[in-house]
């Protein structure tokens, strides 16, 4: 009996020995599996591999991200498997876009059955070719579930912290004076502040019907077809901005896709 009893207390201790080991483990390949998610994430602008971004997570993923941007002001937006999905999509879809994401510190990684979660602390930027978009820090708390033998995130709370914003959603109210102008007022990111412009439009009938568009000393031309060309200096040049039907359409279009093409990647209209 003494005998039995000492190799169970034997086999008791050396089981109790192995379960935090087992844990460590799994704490590692956590580790490594948040550093493979980095690595892809910042090779998507080459690679355009959604797909394997979205391998990274459940399809029940949600989450919620609340940004300090440059203007102070704390926005919290949801955010869950399909939305996601539309942010990578938009990412690879620039014209050269280049993501980039670093792993400061991780504070806390803990395992527990078939559920872990990590604490991080992270800068991030994004370029479009040389152009900056953003840039800032985060800390992010995630929520892991083990799915088929992959730990996948299933959720997460993220704390954005915006240093630079070049190009956002901006915000615009047209106006309409007495003589037939369009006056514009767009709020747009300049790295570490929003500023406010004002564009004036007027339109000018030539003998031929096309209309002269003029705005803060650029001009463009609105022919009968309804299409909206951008002639430069010398008329040898010119760029084809769009199609619209009216006045109030043309202006849109015009701040969209040529004035603020370069700072907004969509203008919510107030008016």
């Amino acid at each position: 009996m003494k005998y039995l009893s000492t190799l169970f207390f034997v086999f008791l201790s050396v089981a109790l020995i192995a379960q935090p080991e087992k844990k460590k483990d799994e704490v590692e390949i956590l580790k490594d599996q948040i550093n493979k998610w980095v690595s892809i994430y910042s090779q998507l602008g080459k690679t355009k591999d959604v797909k394997s971004m979205l391998a990274f997570y459940t399809l029940d993923y949600n989450a919620i991200r609340s940004s300090y941007k440059i203007t102070g002001k704390l926005e919290r937006k949801p955010a869950d498997y399909s939305s996601l999905k539309s942010l990578l999509e938009r990412i690879i879809q620039m014209d050269d876009p280049r993501p980039s994401y670093q792993v400061n510190e991780i504070y806390k990684v803990a395992v527990q059955g078939r559920i872990a979660y990590a604490v991080l602390n992270a800068s991030f930027s994004l370029h479009d070719g040389e152009n900056l978009i953003a840039k800032g820090s985060e800390i992010q708390t995630l929520v892991f579930r083990k799915e088929e033998g992959d730990w996948k995130i299933a959720q997460a709370d993220i704390l954005n912290l915006v240093d630079q914003q070049l190009q956002d959603v901006c915000g615009c109210t047209i106006f309409t004076s007495s003589i037939n102008e369009f006056i514009s007022k767009v709020q747009r990111p300049t790295g570490k502040q929003y500023e406010e412009s004002l564009d004036i439009f007027s339109f000018k009938r030539k003998a031929d019907n096309n209309i002269l568009i003029y705005v803060n000393g650029e001009e463009f031309t609105w022919l009968t077809n309804k299409e909206v060309w951008k002639f430069y200096d010398d008329k040898s040049k010119r760029e084809k901005i769009g199609r619209e039907k009216t006045e109030r359409e043309v202006v849109y279009m015009i701040l969209k896709d040529y004035l603020y093409k370069d700072y907004c990647r969509k203008i919510r209209f107030n008016d």
